[in-house]
């Protein structure tokens, strides 16, 4: 891909089931294997690398063990990162009992970062569509209070608007984000490097709820998916450029 002319910024690595498994041999081996994907990032010239903290949802009851497992796991990334220049950020998640879902969780993670190179991925479409009670008593809140938590330790940010609730990777005009705001706010802290556009590129031609190229024909594949990459480009600077 390199060869082809391609420049990455940012990549996700995988998520594996018990990444985060208090069976010691099954942890370790997950491990190993994320950091063999860190390697492949390395090759591509990947400077940060994302990563969901958790294939959950665990049990409340569990959190706080889940958490501090959590935090040697993602330490132990971060070195085997750093020999490469890469950053490991930890990205929000929605879904009740997923970790990063809750406030408590990620001012937890942040309070104990001693990496350089450890942050987050701040996926505003995950903060706006969390399932924790605070969001679901006010959504709005929960939203900005996230942003107030993570906004000095962000490395990257995932972007799409959606409701409450449900993660849809709508385009930035059809969901409750208030991208105007954001935009105001991400000018504020004066963010430098690129953003990750995760949107529906069905919605963003208007063809309806086709988001899987799989299921476009080969003679229109490559048509569509850069006309809805010109789409999101255009709904990007219609928000961003009055922020």
């Amino acid at each position: 891909m390199r060869n082809a002319g391609m420049r990455f910024f940012s990549g996700h690595l995988p998520m594996v089931g018990g990444q985060l498994s208090f069976d010691a041999p099954v942890y370790k081996q997950r491990l190993e294997y994320i950091k063999d994907w860190i390697d492949y990032f390395a090759q591509l010239g990947i400077q940060v690398a994302v990563i969901h903290p958790d294939e959950g949802p665990f049990p409340l009851s569990e959190h706080q063990a889940r958490m501090e497992l959590c935090v040697k796991w993602a330490h132990a990334l971060a070195h085997h990162a750093a020999k490469y220049g890469m950053k490991i950020a930890v990205e929000t998640t929605w879904m009740r009992g997923s970790l990063f879902a809750y406030h408590k969780n990620l001012q937890y993670f942040k309070d104990r970062i001693k990496a350089d190179n450890l942050g987050f991925c701040f996926d505003v479409g995950h903060a706006y569509a969390s399932e924790s009670p605070a969001a679901k008593k006010d959504v709005e809140k929960h939203f900005w209070q996230t942003w107030e938590i993570l906004k000095d330790r962000i490395f990257t940010f995932h972007l799409h608007n959606t409701y409450p609730c449900v993660d849809f990777h709508n385009p930035f005009h059809m969901g409750g984000i208030d991208f105007k705001r954001f935009f105001s706010e991400l000018k504020k802290m004066k963010y430098e490097f690129p953003l990750t556009l995760e949107l529906n590129p069905g919605k963003c031609l208007g063809i309806g709820e086709r988001s899987d190229i799989k299921s476009w024909g080969p003679a229109e594949n490559n048509s569509n998916i850069e006309k809805s990459l010109c789409a999101a480009a255009k709904m990007f600077h219609k928000y961003y450029d009055v922020a």
